[in-house]
């Protein structure tokens, strides 16, 4: 139950766009969302898991819901197989080439594949739990905002001490992402980090998974008391599952870095484009006011910045290092921890899954491993579903 995708304004294509557009037929979109903006579209939860439904079923693709990696057979340096527990049992999946899509990189550490975690200090960037708040009355909510200077994180800034002082939340966190129309009278709300929280043990995540609810509890108080037009909301759900920013990041045959990205490097591999600069979306691992201003540092920060140029991401990053028939895509990608933070949302995320997917098909019908895709026939193929690389 994410809050919205979040793409590159300039460079995004391929699967994602399409995703986005036939979300937009379905209303799944608010209605202000506007017909070719793929940098920011809050959705319709589900509306997407449909679409999804549809879109997965219609390809063909054999799927399996309500199953969990919980083994892997390899021999030297290739995955043979995984080993899935089900409501019907554990039973084997046997393969020529795999993609390890999980966030956590559940797949390459069962691989053997060496990875990081968070900091140096194995800090990571605070989840959040998402809501969805119906009855609300935008109207009020939009003039409410302009007659107090338009500026919405200003205004938040100012409530929460005195939410807390009243006792209605428990701290401050002065990086409460707010509120998201996605229907006429429902948003989704990012209700706040659970910080501290330890996303890559089960005893950890069940425990900020508790704590994300409770959250999401204090905040529809909050919003009912101190934001107009929230008089009358109703919180109608929590997510299923903790959104989280950050856990196991895999070693690659390359770890894309912060200092790639600043400098808009572009490698002769490159499967997509991306925007380049410094600015990163690292959030805080603690609530401290200096962790959040650093943060906001990061996040608005100019140097180096090209609006008429990009970075690209190589296809060496989408290689593991142990295994010849393995690649690994999406929050676990190969990169350092800043260059993460900007490339763990969902637009990336896609374009990361259809390169590494298109990759795993060439490998499947040339009888090759991952080491031996002809770079130059994959760019081509990708131009044409949509991924400009080069």
């Amino acid at each position: 139950m994410m809050t919205a995708i979040i793409a590159p304004k300039k460079h995004f294509g391929g699967v994602g766009v399409a995703l986005v557009d036939r979300l937009r037929q379905r209303e799944g979109v608010p209605p202000n969302n506007s017909p070719g903006n793929y940098g920011w579209v809050p959705y319709h939860n589900e509306t997407m898991k449909r679409l999804l439904d549809d879109l997965i079923l219609d390809s063909g693709v054999d799927l399996y819901l309500c199953t969990k990696l919980i083994g892997v057979q390899r021999s030297k340096n290739t995955l043979q197989g995984i080993t899935v527990a089900g409501p019907d049992g554990n039973w084997g999946i046997r393969g020529s080439v795999f993609v390890d899509a999980t966030g956590d990189g559940a797949l390459s550490c069962y691989a053997g594949e060496d990875f990081e975690l968070g900091d140096e200090q194995g800090n990571t960037q605070a989840p959040s739990m998402t809501a969805y708040y119906s009855h609300i009355d935008f109207d009020r909510f939009s003039a409410f905002v302009v007659s107090e200077g338009g500026n919405y994180t200003e205004i938040v800034h100012r409530l929460l001490p005195i939410a807390v002082q009243d006792g209605i939340l428990s701290s401050v966190d002065l990086h409460h992402p707010g509120v998201f129309r996605i229907q006429k009278d429902v948003a989704i709300v990012n209700v706040g980090h659970v910080y501290g929280a330890d996303c890559a043990s089960a005893k950890g995540l069940t425990m900020a998974t508790i704590a994300g609810r409770k959250l999401a509890t204090e905040y529809i108080a909050f919003y009912r008391r101190y934001i107009p037009g929230f008089e009358n909301a109703v919180m109608t759900n929590t997510a299923s599952w903790l959104g989280i920013r950050e856990t196991r990041r895999i070693k690659g045959k390359y770890m894309l870095s912060h200092e790639d990205k600043a400098n808009y490097r572009k490698f002769d591999d490159a499967v997509f484009r991306f925007g380049g600069g410094a600015k990163t979306d690292m959030h805080a691992s603690t609530n401290s006011r200096e962790d959040y201003l650093d943060y906001y540092r990061r996040f608005t920060s100019v140097e180096k910045r090209r609006d008429d140029d990009y970075c690209s991401f190589p296809y060496r990053s989408l290689v593991t290092g142990k295994n010849d028939n393995l690649y690994v895509v999406g929050r676990c990608l190969s990169a350092d921890r800043i260059v993460h933070a900007q490339l763990r949302v969902m637009g990336y995320c896609m374009m990361m899954g259809q390169a590494a997917g298109t990759a795993a098909a060439f490998c499947v019908e040339g009888g090759t491993t991952t080491q031996d895709v002809d770079i130059h026939k994959l760019q081509e193929v990708l131009l044409e579903d949509g991924l400009k690389s080069i």
